[in-house]
């Protein structure tokens, strides 16, 4: 397993230590920032299946490494609870 690291201010050469090791499984880096989960969003919320999933590639996005992907399965998801909400609206 890579150990990554992170710069902390230690002056103009910067001073690097290692990042706390993460769980892969129950908690990925990219999983929190802060001191929130995407899950615990779309928890609070109550958000269904798509619109879970909006939120999690949203929230996600600037921290996976592709961030325009992550950007496009979001707006897929939206795009289909937005077919979904039009189609029960016409009934």
């Amino acid at each position: 397993m890579d150990t990554a690291y992170r710069a902390v201010g230690c002056g103009p050469n910067r001073c690097y230590q290692p990042d706390p090791p993460t769980d892969p499984i129950n908690s990925p880096a990219h999983y929190k920032v802060g001191p929130i989960e995407a899950i615990d969003v779309i928890e609070a919320f109550q958000l269904n299946y798509r619109t879970g999933n909006v939120a999690k590639y949203l929230l996600r996005h600037q921290y996976k490494g592709e961030p325009l992907k992550d950007l496009k399965k979001a707006a897929w998801y939206l795009s289909r609870e937005i077919a979904r909400l039009e189609k029960e609206q016409s009934k």
